[in-house]
């Protein structure tokens, strides 16, 4: 029992771990504050597992049909008299709440378009939320100083809205996060999100923060009826959440873990993980570095131990090959990255806790280096001071 302690809990292996976890840090320390390397850091802050965690988990499950959710596809719909009629056809169906994935900015000179679509959405005010978009950002206060609203917005009082922002920071990056609410500088409180007022028009309180969320990607099936097509599926529209937006307009497709999809498809999964109340945080930078130190120290644990297996087995040709072509280590690396990913996608399921696994994987890629990188400078301060405790205790852990 004693000598498996001394194997196991040994001043060697916090030494390497923290050898291979200073490689990383030095690595993105150099990365984030090099400017030519820009595109490197935002490649690196464009990865993160819980991609890796969906597809998995979608590659493994059926498709839900959404019960509360349908999409009608308005694509190629663009005078807004046609656009009066399909929302009064949508309320014909009786939904409970009407979400208008579009920004209709100005009057247009269609004078019978524009009173007919004020007074349908006059008229619809009770069951509808109006799209718009924040502009002006000010990062220093985190707030917008103003919206780009539609014009029946501007027409009409006391409108319903939310704004349609995604997160993707304006660099087309992939967007994994939604917000329920948004922070305006003229005004005190939080405006909704398309979704989260869609939800609350629908009777579902949702509370308003202005923090990220993770989008559950969860593979959903969510019905989707053409615009000319609303009369003729009224089960589809009876009782249930309505967003209206395009499907195929190629100015509104957005990268996401699932590849790209629709902007209103996009706020479909998000009213899903409102609905659902699925918050994911992102772990701090303490746990991080804590689980990064634990994997690459059990790491440096057993690429110790296979090298003290080595050395007492009888010589063979297979264990040459293995030991001197590192192969043995490589497929410890392996396997034990395995298990990290599989224990830290367990977490995420769980406790809806994101541990950064660029971060471990990174720091386990270079234990193996600094393993040998150590014992090589320990080998080489035992000539000038052999009797060093330090020095003298390594040897005798390798020797063990």
């Amino acid at each position: 029992m004693k000598r498996l302690l001394r194997q196991w809990l040994h001043q060697d292996h916090v030494i390497v771990a923290l050898m291979a976890m200073s490689v990383i840090g030095i690595i993105m320390l150099i990365t984030f504050n090099v400017a030519f390397l820009n595109p490197v850091e935002q490649m690196i802050g464009n990865l993160k597992f819980t991609d890796l965690y969906t597809k998995v988990k979608n590659f493994h499950s059926v498709p839900d049909t959404s019960r509360f959710v349908t999409i009608v596809d308005m694509s190629d719909l663009y005078n807004r008299g046609d656009i009066a009629d399909l929302l009064a056809t949508i309320a014909r169906q009786e939904p409970r709440a009407i979400g208008v994935d579009l920004l209709m900015e100005g009057e247009r000179d269609d004078v019978e378009g524009n009173i007919k679509l004020l007074n349908t959405v006059d008229s619809l005010r009770s069951m509808l939320v109006m799209a718009t978009k924040l502009t002006e950002y000010d990062a220093s206060s985190a707030t917008f100083a103003a919206t780009s609203r539609s014009y029946v917005s501007e027409m009409l009082d006391s409108l319903n809205e939310g704004f349609v922002n995604l997160e993707d920071d304006m660099q087309h990056a992939i967007i994994r996060e939604c917000r329920s609410g948004m922070r305006m500088a003229d005004r005190p409180g939080l405006l909704p999100s398309l979704p989260a007022a869609t939800l609350m028009r629908f009777g579902i309180d949702v509370p308003l923060r202005n923090q990220p969320v993770l989008v559950d990607f969860a593979l959903q099936h969510f019905p989707v009826v053409r615009y000319d097509s609303v009369a003729q599926h009224p089960e589809l529209i009876k009782g249930r959440m309505v967003l209206v937006g395009a499907c195929h307009e190629e100015s509104d497709t957005h990268l996401t873990p699932l590849g790209k999809i629709a902007g209103v498809e996009l706020h479909a999964y998000a009213v899903h993980t409102l609905m659902n109340h699925r918050q994911v945080t992102d772990a701090p930078l303490w746990l991080n570095l804590l689980a990064a130190f634990i994997a690459c120290y059990l790491l440096a644990v057993f690429i110790e131990m296979s090298e003290r297996r080595s050395d007492r087995s009888k010589p063979s040709a297979l264990r040459i090959f293995l030991d001197e072509s590192e192969w043995l280590k490589g497929a410890i690396v392996l396997v034990m990255a395995i298990l990290a990913t599989l224990v830290m996608h367990w977490v995420f399921e769980q406790f809806g806790l994101y541990i950064n696994a660029l971060l471990v994987l990174a720091s386990m890629a270079f234990v193996v280096q600094a393993h040998d990188t150590y014992m090589a400078l320990i080998n080489a301060l035992a000539v000038r001071h052999p009797h060093n405790w330090w020095i003298r205790h390594s040897l005798a852990q390798a020797d063990a």
